[in-house]
């Protein structure tokens, strides 16, 4: 049986770029995942935008730049579950669930998962509001968050998933990450700041060196071409996948609010 993948998703008055996300997202070809969409208290009205987007209710909400990875449009509707954060912290509806994964002229055989806060909890709790819905339901193998402005290749979850099966004592791991130019996104992956790091990366000498010996090696500049895995000690929260496992031994906090 292949493994269970949640895909977490944290919006907060981004809902065009959330939507492109999810269209491509959907067309990735691992077979077996599910996708949480957690509103971060937006004013832009972003949860009703991601609602009739999945409901096909509207038009097509991507813009007429959309990268190709999210182009043509998927086909709607996309059935939805729509949680309150006091619903989703219970664990959700799973018979309602079920339920609304009976439309035969849906495009997916899952519900998305819609979840509103009532206020912005910031980037950790707010994907921790997603992570514990997600253990609630006892059954994923794995746990991805993934940023909103990020659009993926469709082979993008096969080939992580691959890495992490093969290597029991991975319990994170992050992929190749190429901006809007086309170029390695290089900032994707870290050491971990020493004295001299922080010096030499944050304080003043950044600015009287900013391509300092530090910088590089923070960076591993030089010494990692990206072409193969490697353990490294900060990887960037733009897109990390988790064993679950591993975030079931951490304890996820909830916010005050």
């Amino acid at each position: 049986m292949t493994p269970r993948v949640y895909i977490i998703i944290l919006n907060w008055n981004g809902w065009k770029d959330t939507i492109e996300c999810l269209e491509s997202v959907f067309r990735n070809s691992y077979p077996n995942y599910k996708v949480v969409v957690v509103d971060n208290g937006s004013s832009d009205g972003s949860m009703e935008k991601i609602k009739a987007w999945a409901g096909g209710k509207e038009e097509d909400l991507t813009s007429e730049d959309s990268h190709q990875l999210c182009n043509p449009p998927l086909n709607k509707p996309i059935p939805y579950v729509y949680y309150s954060l006091e619903e989703a912290e219970k664990g959700g509806n799973p018979e309602l669930e079920k339920r609304v994964i009976t439309n035969q002229q849906a495009s997916i055989n899952y519900p998305l998962i819609l979840i509103q806060s009532s206020s912005n909890l910031g980037f950790a709790a707010g994907n921790n509001l997603g992570i514990r819905y997600v253990l609630s339901k006892g059954h994923s193998d794995y746990i991805m968050l993934l940023n909103n402005d990020i659009i993926v290749r469709k082979d993008f979850l096969v080939k992580l998933l691959s890495f992490m099966e093969d290597h029991s004592t991975a319990g994170v791991a992050g992929p190749k990450i190429i901006d809007e130019k086309g170029e390695i996104d290089k900032n994707n992956l870290r050491r971990r700041l020493r004295l001299l790091d922080i010096i030499f990366i944050m304080g003043i000498g950044k600015a009287l060196l900013p391509n300092n010996r530090w910088q590089k090696r923070h960076r591993y500049t030089d010494e990692y071409n990206f072409k193969y895995p490697k353990k490294i000690d900060i990887i960037n929260g733009a897109c990390m996948l988790f064993k679950t496992k591993v975030l079931k031994n951490i304890e996820i906090g909830r916010a005050h609010v």
